[in-house]
């Protein structure tokens, strides 16, 4: 082969890089003007042999190198997928682990409901074994626990018709005429005395403000206050009230007295029915409360009857059964000091030195005399109020009365010698 034909037959190689030098040598040689020499070629050759198989080898680690991060990364997805597997068997975990304390949270407040409930119970009962035992110290054998038991049935009725009113009394605008008013506004204040009305009537104004509803603990005082005084009137009139100031030598025999007049007491529940409810009209009117609907009105009637049923029960034990005992309904008037000895404010938590604003459950008192001393009251079960500053704070937002001196909507006017004695004596006896 000649030098031109050997010159031809070199394959093609591109410039530039590292084989600068052997391409010009190529290129002087197929120019001609370099002589070919096999040993060179050779040389060459062997050299670019070596340099591939430096390429190839180099190659084979990269791949194995990509082999092995193609290894890692497979690993990674799996462990990905195990990790993502865990989390959902962790969240399946932590929901039923939610539900579980959801019915432990339900258990827990079921149970403290109950165990409020138990303590509830204890309370009542010890409260009603000791005033057996009060009672039994000199009344001998009579069953006095089916009193006690009459007394909380009647106090649980009046609760229950007042909770009613509660939930289903709004204000409604007045449509009477003003003479109306001012004769149920007469008879109101015969019943919750004058101060107390006066209360009533200031939030009547709330109707034309568009307030929908009077405050719930503010309807309950009045309700249960107003079904105290009508009801004990008949069971025992003279433990209702009585003249809250009685004229004494100097006095102002012309001060207003907070006096439930009644007359012959009704002789049966229908008759009885009528005047609760004429009564219970007017201090609807001057309050400007309605019960809307037919439904709700008669629903409200049937509450009544089964009052009215443990009234006459408590009144048939007060006067002929336990009539020996020199028992009595006892009942606080407005204004009075509150004595946790005598009453229980059940709205109040640690009622401290207060006035009474009115009762909403009759209690019972029982004269006693020891050593040959004059008869005093006692109490053997405490009459249930609510005070004059739990009222203002719930129709106010204020207690009164305050360090500086100011007062609520109610007022506490009663001087010290009208208020009940230490010992249990009413103010009036």
């Amino acid at each position: 082969m000649d030098r031109s034909t050997q010159s031809s037959t070199l394959p093609p190689v591109a410039h530039g890089g590292r084989h600068s030098g052997y391409i010009m040598i190529l290129e002087s040689i197929r120019a001609g003007t370099r002589p070919l020499s096999d040993d060179s070629l050779a040389s060459e050759v062997a050299r670019w042999k070596d340099q591939a198989k430096a390429a190839a080898a180099e190659q084979r680690r990269a791949q194995q190198q990509y082999e092995a991060c193609r290894g890692e990364l497979d690993a990674c997805k799996a462990q990905l997928q195990n990790a993502s597997k865990q989390i959902q068997t962790l969240s399946q975990i932590k929901g039923d682990l939610e539900k579980q304390k959801q019915r432990l949270e339900a258990s827990n407040k079921g149970f403290y409901s109950v165990q409020a409930k138990l303590h509830e119970t204890e309370s009542r009962l010890t409260r009603k074994l000791n005033a057996t035992k009060a009672l039994l110290e000199v009344a001998g054998s009579l069953p006095y626990t089916d009193l006690l038991d009459e007394i909380e049935r009647f106090n649980n009725k009046i609760s229950e018709v007042a909770v009613f009113l509660e939930k289903n009394i709004v204000y409604r605008c007045l449509e009477a005429f003003q003479e109306e008013l001012d004769r149920a506004r007469e008879d109101t204040e015969g019943i919750l005395g004058d101060q107390f009305c006066h209360l009533v009537v200031s939030q009547a104004k709330n109707a034309d403000l568009g307030v929908g509803a009077p405050n719930p603990l503010f309807v309950e005082a009045v309700v249960r206050a107003f079904v105290v005084a009508v009801c004990v009137s008949e069971i025992s009139p003279h433990s209702v009230f009585g003249d809250r100031f009685r004229p004494k030598d100097g006095a102002d025999s012309d001060r207003s007295c907070h006096r439930l007049e009644t007359s012959v007491a009704p002789s049966t529940i229908g008759s009885f029915k009528s005047l609760f409810l004429a009564k219970l009209s007017n201090i609807l009117k001057i309050a400007a409360w309605s019960i809307p609907g037919v439904q709700k009105r008669t629903a409200f009637e049937s509450l009544l009857v089964p009052m009215f049923e443990s009234k006459e029960e408590l009144r048939t034990a007060l006067g002929e059964t336990f009539s020996s005992a020199k028992l009595e309904l006892s009942v606080i008037k407005y204004g009075g000091w509150f004595s946790e000895e005598f009453m229980e404010a059940p709205h109040t938590r640690g009622a401290g030195a207060d006035w009474v604003a009115a009762t909403l459950g009759v209690g019972l008192k029982q004269a006693v005399r020891r050593d040959g001393q004059e008869e005093v009251l006692r109490a053997i079960v405490p009459a249930q109020v609510v005070l004059i500053s739990t009222l203002n704070l719930a129709v106010e937002g204020t207690s009164e009365p305050d360090e500086k001196g100011s007062q609520g909507p109610l007022q506490a006017g009663a001087s010290t010698d009208e208020r009940p004695q230490r010992d249990g004596r009413d103010a009036s006896k």
